[in-house]
Protein backbone atom coordinates (compact mmCIF):
# COMPACT_ATOMS: atom_id res chain seq x y z
CA UNK A 1 0.00 0.00 0.00
CA UNK A 2 1.21 3.72 -0.69
CA UNK A 3 -0.24 7.00 -0.05
CA UNK A 4 -2.69 7.56 2.15
CA UNK A 5 -5.50 4.64 3.13
CA UNK A 6 -8.80 5.38 2.70
CA UNK A 7 -11.29 4.22 5.29
CA UNK A 8 -12.38 1.02 3.34
CA UNK A 9 -8.37 -0.19 3.33
CA UNK A 10 -7.80 0.45 6.23
CA UNK A 11 -10.48 -1.63 7.92
CA UNK A 12 -9.54 -4.80 5.93
CA UNK A 13 -5.48 -4.45 6.81
CA UNK A 14 -3.41 -7.46 8.36
CA UNK A 15 -1.66 -6.45 11.12
CA UNK A 16 2.08 -5.46 10.75
CA UNK A 17 5.01 -4.66 12.87
CA UNK A 18 4.67 -1.26 11.65
CA UNK A 19 1.05 -0.78 13.72
CA UNK A 20 0.65 0.19 17.42
CA UNK A 21 -0.19 -1.62 20.12
CA UNK A 22 -2.58 -0.31 22.56
CA UNK A 23 -2.49 0.17 26.64
CA UNK A 24 -4.97 2.03 28.03
CA UNK A 25 -5.13 3.20 32.05
CA UNK A 26 -7.93 4.95 33.34
CA UNK A 27 -8.26 6.50 37.16
CA UNK A 28 -11.37 7.85 38.26
CA UNK A 29 -11.58 9.84 41.19
CA UNK A 30 -14.93 11.37 42.63
CA UNK A 31 -16.21 12.78 45.61
CA UNK A 32 -19.79 11.05 45.40
CA UNK A 33 -19.89 6.92 45.21
CA UNK A 34 -18.74 5.82 41.82
CA UNK A 35 -22.04 3.21 41.12
CA UNK A 36 -21.45 1.28 38.02
CA UNK A 37 -18.21 1.74 35.39
CA UNK A 38 -17.90 -0.44 32.48
CA UNK A 39 -16.79 -0.86 29.31
CA UNK A 40 -19.16 -1.13 26.00
CA UNK A 41 -16.54 -1.86 23.81
CA UNK A 42 -14.06 -4.32 25.44
CA UNK A 43 -15.61 -6.36 27.82
CA UNK A 44 -11.90 -7.29 28.63
CA UNK A 45 -11.16 -4.25 30.19
CA UNK A 46 -9.82 -4.82 33.43
CA UNK A 47 -11.79 -2.95 36.20
CA UNK A 48 -11.04 -2.64 39.78
CA UNK A 49 -13.09 -0.12 42.19
CA UNK A 50 -11.43 0.59 45.10
CA UNK A 51 -13.82 -0.84 48.73
CA UNK A 52 -15.16 2.98 49.76
CA UNK A 53 -16.05 3.30 45.84
CA UNK A 54 -14.75 6.91 45.21
CA UNK A 55 -11.84 5.95 43.21
CA UNK A 56 -11.23 3.43 40.37
CA UNK A 57 -8.88 1.79 37.93
CA UNK A 58 -9.51 0.82 34.29
CA UNK A 59 -6.75 -0.72 32.11
CA UNK A 60 -6.68 -2.41 28.47
CA UNK A 61 -3.91 -3.91 27.01
CA UNK A 62 -4.05 -4.51 23.47
CA UNK A 63 -1.33 -6.85 23.38
CA UNK A 64 -3.42 -9.35 25.44
CA UNK A 65 -5.94 -9.58 22.82
CA UNK A 66 -5.64 -11.94 19.86
CA UNK A 67 -3.85 -9.82 17.34
CA UNK A 68 -2.78 -6.96 19.35
CA UNK A 69 -4.21 -4.42 17.11
CA UNK A 70 -7.06 -1.93 17.91
CA UNK A 71 -9.71 -2.57 16.08
CA UNK A 72 -12.35 -0.13 17.60
CA UNK A 73 -12.47 2.91 19.62
CA UNK A 74 -12.32 2.32 23.48
CA UNK A 75 -15.03 3.22 25.08
CA UNK A 76 -16.04 3.94 28.92
CA UNK A 77 -19.19 4.53 30.70
CA UNK A 78 -19.40 5.52 34.56
CA UNK A 79 -22.48 6.54 37.05
CA UNK A 80 -22.12 7.57 40.52
CA UNK A 81 -25.21 6.94 43.02
CA UNK A 82 -26.47 10.81 43.40
CA UNK A 83 -26.68 11.43 39.37
CA UNK A 84 -30.41 12.85 39.18
CA UNK A 85 -30.20 14.34 42.51
CA UNK A 86 -29.65 18.01 42.10
CA UNK A 87 -27.14 19.81 43.82
CA UNK A 88 -28.45 23.44 43.75
CA UNK A 89 -30.79 24.75 46.36
CA UNK A 90 -32.99 27.92 46.19
CA UNK A 91 -33.40 30.25 48.74
CA UNK A 92 -35.34 33.64 48.89
CA UNK A 93 -32.66 36.56 49.16
CA UNK A 94 -33.10 38.47 52.76
CA UNK A 95 -34.20 41.60 50.94
CA UNK A 96 -35.83 41.19 48.21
Amino acid sequence: MNGDLTYKEYQTMEPTEGMYKWEIEVNIKSTSKLSEVFSSSHTDALISMSDDKHSCYIALNSAENTDGMPNRDFVLLYRYDYIHQPDVKLVKHSEY
